[in-house]
């Protein structure tokens, strides 16, 4: 197809050519480039260019080609005349400033160098403006958007020939002559937006002079007076009920010249409103912004939507952002995706954002492959972008890295959790790091074994770069290989990398993984100062390699997770005598013998451990005693002890006191909320406090009960002045804390009926759910599973909560979703999609009785290896939505075998959910259990 652009070319009859239109618009890298040729030489232009990049709305809006040569133009002048403070902030800030700045050119140019200030050139040359200005409301009005006019049309406006090439003369840059078409002289603006701006002048023009005529078109009646506010609702209205969003641009320069600072800038052209008029148009502002915010609804198309905002933005309006969020609420449905248009809708709204969003959470839409694609723009202006779980192709990979090369991108963290990026994505995004004007903090690849090969080499590569700002760096969750750590090293020990925090938890870290980390650990200079390796079976050889590291004056690491890594009494002797940070092994299921083993080193004189951190651990009577011989031991170094989320009792408490009355305790903070505290416990630890009161400064009771008499005891500590006790949190002092474990979380659940499959059904108080072959006839309800045999609880959770359930059967899911999985496709099941977490309950054989469990999320099934199989068909699932953790225990007597957790940031509450899998086996049930 050829590109038609003669005027000889225009005169083929369109029947007779194949067209093809390619519009396109500037990136940055375009504006520059515009900016600069059209500058030329002016000595202004690098200030010009910088000026207009740091006014984001202006820079932005700069994408189409009119625009950028009437800001060049506008910011040329303005920088001439030494006018920094005029500077345009709105698209009718900037229009005006152009109308002006004609105007004196114009001015020089037929005139020559005569004095006249702004006011009177507006003024002398007011009537032919006007004119114009009728015209171009006319024409967009009369015949919905026309851009062309004829000798006739001048004529009715007031406008003869003679006088119309004077005005073309006068505004070279606004009005234009065509050429011949058809023997009939036809005529233009340059471009439709100053039709539209002229336009929207004339209108406002004509309420101030109080032209009821003239505003026939926005009035149902003819009113004596009309009020700002009424022309303003008017306009929006027909704007609104338009096809082809013809006065969308209209709209948004008509409220814009409502404002007093516009008409300041056109005084001379609009006639002086009177003092009460003057307090009538700013009430009808105020009720104008009010009444776009009630237009927010969802029926409201996002071209509709966008252009609301728009016109927000040129009444100076701040809450753009607020009502771009209630939007989203308005169109996102939890049983069908965001449309595509919705999606560029709030990409573009966060773009044209004069603050940059605090997170994008792109999990938090239900979206599909185009409609992700048309979301992600936004991670160009938000400061934290959340990709977590989204199937990102090659082209979210160039968006990415386009926002981490972007010189003025906010972009600090980037989560990039099991995002399954392909080669070309992830390569992409390495690159984006090593640019100048990138200044990326944090970084997530965590489970993304899809590109695990390859990943390490390209993140090395990245590191290396002198330009990096990366702190932080999650690799969690990959198979990492020897070659895979050699790269990662060779990053991480470049002297310009600045990473301080490594997370590494089940990598599958060899003695060869150590060993690269070692020679990290030991580099001149080495960043590290947090180093996550849970979850790997570390062999002394490799903890031997650490240590040794760790000896060396460069090695400057202050935390260390160390939890699930089945460490020897050898290993925690030679670790605990060279590392002298934060030990934390939160979140293991800690046997006492690994207590045993890892507290003799702790008591050793060599070691050098200040804090120990041992949260939701399973600690009982004999771990405290274990820790109170480590408080007493002679020259212990430990200073911070947090408990926090252990079942310890009275009982474990008093084991522990004893520890503290120990002379040789110099422990300074003791953290013990949710263990099960009483006023019995209280009692030991006052009592600790009076036979060593130089040390313990913070005291954290929170979530326990320790009655009146309890908190007495311990202020009564407090406030002696030989006690060093300076905080003291008893905090959410009640009885239901004090139920034994994560039983305290117990939380009642109610079936919702809305949600059941046709197979299911419930009996016995509702508290047993049933599979079978036939369906029941349940009536039709958008929340309803009909493909997968589902029920969810009513209740949504946020906070900590607790349940169990007992099963039978051949196979049940059991687990937790966000309220908007999917109703229709089978992908609603639980745990085969990326909206919710599951524990698969498998009978295996009646000669064997054991049951064995997986666990499943997006799909991703991990077989349950340890403890394999258990004969318990009691499950306890235990949600801690804060801390970002789904685990799921076998229940036995009052044991719980740790199954299985998940790890996630959640967004959005989690609802309870059962399921069967009716073709697999029938008569399979669940029993809610009664947790008393």
């Amino acid at each position: 197809m050829d590109n038609f652009t003669s005027s000889s070319a225009g005169l083929v009859p369109s029947e007779h050519i194949d067209r093809f239109t390619d519009i396109r618009g500037f990136n940055d890298e375009d504006k520059v480039e515009y900016f600069k040729k059209k500058l030329g030489d002016d000595p202004h232009a690098e200030k010009i260019i910088a000026q207009v990049k740091t006014t984001r709305s202006l820079f932005i809006m700069c994408h189409i080609p009119i625009f950028c040569c009437i800001t060049a133009t506008v910011m040329q002048y303005i920088m001439a005349q030494g006018n920094f403070e005029q500077i345009p902030k709105t698209l009718t800030e900037m229009y005006v400033h152009f109308l002006c700045t004609q105007l004196k050119m114009t001015n020089h140019k037929f005139v020559g160098n005569k004095i006249m200030v702004m006011k009177d050139f507006l003024a002398e040359n007011k009537d032919g403006i006007l004119k114009l200005a009728e015209l171009a409301f006319r024409k967009l009005e009369g015949t919905e958007g026309s851009i062309l006019f004829y000798k006739d049309d001048l004529s009715q406006c007031g406008i003869d020939l003679e006088e119309a090439s004077v005005l073309s003369g006068l505004c070279t840059e606004v009005f234009k002559v065509e050429p011949v078409m058809f023997q009939k002289r036809f005529y233009s603006f340059v471009h439709l937006s100053i039709q539209e701006f002229l336009a929207a002048l004339h209108v406002f023009a004509s309420f101030l002079k109080k032209d009821i005529e003239a505003l026939k078109p926005f009035l149902e009646e003819r009113p004596k007076k009309v009020f700002l506010y009424q022309l303003l609702k008017s306009a929006i209205s027909k704007a609104l009920q338009s096809n082809n969003g013809h006065l969308d641009l209209f709209v948004r320069f008509l409220v814009g010249i409502s404002l007093d600072s516009n008409q300041t800038f056109l005084e001379g052209l609009l006639p002086e409103p009177l003092d009460e008029d003057k307090e009538d148009n700013i009430k009808s502002m105020e009720l104008t912004v009010k009444h776009i915010k009630s237009l927010v609804r969802d029926d409201l198309s996002p071209e509709r939507f966008i252009n609301l905002m728009n016109c927000l933005t040129e009444m100076k309006d701040n809450s753009v952002h607020k009502e771009l969020q209630r939007y989203l609420q308005y169109v996102k449905s939890p049983e069908t995706e965001l449309e595509p248009a919705h999606c560029s809708a709030l990409a573009n709204m966060t773009l044209l954002l004069e603050e940059p969003m605090e997170e994008f959470d792109l999990r938090r839409y239900n979206v599909g492959d185009e409609g992700r694609k048309r979301l992600m723009p936004a991670v160009r202006w938000c400061k934290k972008a959340r990709l977590a779980e989204c199937e990102l192709t090659a082209d979210c990979g160039e968006i990415v890295t386009s926002a981490l090369q972007s010189e003025h991108s906010p972009l600090r963290v980037l989560d990039l959790e099991m995002s399954h990026l392909t080669e070309p994505g992830l390569t992409a995004v390495c690159s984006g790091l090593t640019t100048p004007h990138c200044k990326l903090q944090a970084l997530s690849l965590a489970g993304c074994r899809r590109t695990s090969d390859f990943m390490c080499v390209a993140l090395g590569t990245a590191l290396l770069s002198i330009s990096s700002h990366l702190t932080e760096l999650d690799l969690s969750y990959n198979m990492l290989c020897s070659d895979d750590m050699r790269a990662l090293a060779s990053g991480l020990k470049n002297p310009g990398c600045k990473v301080e925090k490594l997370r590494l938890r089940k990598c599958s870290l060899t003695d060869h993984g150590c060993e690269m980390l070692a020679s990290v650990l030991c580099s001149d200079p080495c960043s590290l100062r947090e180093l996550d390796l849970r979850d790997n079976k570390l062999k002394d050889t490799g903890i031997e390699l650490l240590s040794e590291a760790m000896k060396t004056p460069q090695c400057n690491l202050e935390n260390l997770r160390l939890a699930g890594c089945n460490l020897t009494e050898s290993s925690w002797r030679r670790l605990t005598s060279v590392f002298q940070g934060e030990l934390d092994l939160s979140e293991s299921s800690l046997q006492l013998s690994e207590l045993e083993q890892l507290s003799a080193a702790l008591r050793s004189p060599d070691c050098r451990v200040n804090t120990l951190r041992l949260t939701m651990c399973f600690l009982k009577d004999g771990h405290c005693e274990v820790l109170s011989s480590v408080l007493s031991s002679d020259g212990s170094h430990l200073r911070e002890l947090d408990l926090r989320d252990n079942d310890l009792q009275d009982s474990g408490i008093e084991l522990l006191s004893s520890g503290l009355k120990s002379s040789q305790c110099s422990l300074e903070r003791l953290r013990l909320s949710f263990c099960g505290v009483t006023e019995k416990g209280c009692e030991s630890l006052a009592s600790a406090l009076s036979a060593n009161p130089s040390y313990l400064r913070e005291l954290d009771l929170s979530y326990n009960h320790p009655g009146e008499t309890g908190v007495r005891l311990l202020t009564e500590r407090k406030d002696d002045p030989d006690c060093k006790l300076e905080t003291l949190n008893v905090e959410k002092d009640a009885e239901c804390w004090m139920k034994s474990g994560l039983r305290k979380y117990a939380c009642e659940l109610t079936m919702d009926t809305n949600t059941m499959n046709k197979q299911l059904y419930l009996s016995e108080g509702n508290r047993r759910v049933k599979c079978e072959f036939g369906e029941h006839d349940y009536p039709f309800h958008p929340e309803r599973f009909e493909n997968v045999e589902q029920v969810l609880a009513t209740e949504g959770f946020k906070g900590r909560c607790y349940w169990e359930a007992e099963w039978e059967g051949f196979r049940v899911y059991l687990g937790m979703t966000y309220k908007d999985v999917e109703r229709q496709g089978g992908k609603g099941r639980l745990g085969h999609n990326e909206k919710s977490w599951a524990l698969r309950c498998d009978y295996i054989g009646s000669v064997l009785e054991v049951n064995s469990y997986s666990a499943y999320h997006n799909g991703d099934m991990t077989i349950i290896e340890s403890p394999g199989c258990v004969s318990s068909t009691r499950v306890g699932v235990y949600l801690d939505w804060p801390a970002g953790t789904l685990s799921f225990y076998g229940v036995s007597s009052d044991t719980l075998t740790h199954l299985h957790t998940f790890r996630h940031r959640f967004t959005e509450p989690l609802y309870p959910g059962i399921g069967f899998v009716s073709d697999f086996h029938t008569e399979d049930s669940v029993f809610l259990c009664k947790i008393e």
